[in-house]
Formats: C-alpha cells, structure tokens, sequence
C-alpha cells in the first residue's frame, strides 16, 4: 500500500506567482486522488530532496501548500539528505505528515574516503530529542553506491539502533577490533587521524 510518487524532483514545478499555492495545493489533491482511486488504502510517499535542491522554491508555506490536501496518515515523506539539510527542522516537522529520518553521504557513485562521523554518531539521537521533530517514523540510509567507505555505514546502522548520541572514539575502538580481531594501538593511532581529516569531512561532493 505504499506508491512512491516523486515531484518537481530537479525540475520546476509549473506554476504561476500569482496562484502558486493554490496550484500546489492541487498539485498535492490530484496525486493523491490518483493513489487512492487505485488503493483506497493507499499511502503516497515521497523524497524530500526537492526541498533541500531547490530551496528558493520551495519556501515554508510552498511546502505547506503542497501537502495541504493530503490525509497526514496518507503521505509520508523521506527526508533524504540530513547530513546536508534538516528538512524536518526547516519545515515544521513535514506539517504533521509522518516522515523518515535518512542520509545519503554516496552521492553518484563517488568511491573517495570521506564521510563525516562525528556528525552521523549523534545527528539522529539528537533529533529525537527534539520536540519539534514531528512525526517521525522510520530511519532511512539512501547512498547513491555502496561497497565503499564501510565504517560510514557501520556506524549509520548502529545509530539506527540508538536514542542517545554514540561515543565515536569509543565506537571506533571496537569497530577496529571487530574489522581485524585484534585490538592495537597502531590502528587506533591511524584511525584516529582518520577521524580528524577524512573522516570529519563536512563536503559531501569531494572532487
């Protein structure tokens, strides 16, 4: 019962200034309507990385104009890229449409070593501590290739797990121990400096 129908992804949304809300707000109507004339129980999900891509756009109430006339128990919206953008934080929580917190940190198949982990070991804990976060749902990993950078999404899928921000030294000490079955300071020394360059990168495009 879920159709993931995604809008206006990268593209314009065709729509005049003077009636712009209204038009989103039809806009939301007519693919909902769509959903639910196939399945009566039908619910419409969609990718919030048109927000975060065109923000200019899609400013708070252009948001809100779109998913006005959709049932919130009838739409949920998957938050793409937090580790760029808090659409949850920016938008008021999706106006009360159930959402799923996610990252992407692989963006086109890049095979660089980077990633931000310090940033990843408490983001999430952090928003769930947050009163304003909505209705969240679910806990999403959306990277455009896999097979690379393993320790981002070990640690992605241990904080999906965890209510409270994550130790990432601590953490790192026992990835390593689990990733070669020894424990050793050399390792820990070099991953250390690992964690303090690559690996606290905020650049999600590296060239």
């Amino acid at each position: 019962h879920y159709y993931l129908a995604d809008l206006f992804n990268e593209n314009e949304a065709p729509v005049s200034a003077a009636t712009k809300q209204s038009e989103l707000a039809d806009f939301g109507k007519s693919v909902f309507d769509a959903i639910n004339a196939g399945d009566p129980e039908g619910t419409w999900v969609m990718q919030g990385w048109l927000f975060y891509n065109n923000r200019q756009f899609w400013d708070k109430e252009s948001v809100k104009a779109l998913l006005s006339k959709v049932p919130n128990e009838r739409m949920m919206i998957i938050d793409l890229a937090n580790e760029e953008f808090h659409g949850w934080e920016q938008l008021d929580g999706f106006f009360g449409k159930p959402w799923i917190y996610s990252t992407i940190h692989n963006y086109g198949g890049n095979s660089q070593m980077i990633g931000n982990l310090p940033l990843y070991a408490k983001d999430a804990p952090e928003m769930l501590a947050n009163p304003r976060k909505g209705k969240v749902v679910g806990f999403g990993l959306s990277p455009e290739g896999v097979q690379n950078n393993e320790v981002v999404y070990e640690l992605l899928t241990d904080v999906a797990w965890s209510q409270k921000p994550i130790d990432i030294k601590a953490w790192l000490q026992n990835y390593i121990k689990q990733r070669y079955g020894a424990e050793d300071q050399d390792l820990f020394t070099a991953w250390m400096d690992l964690l303090e360059s690559v690996y606290s990168s905020p650049v999600v495009h590296p060239t």
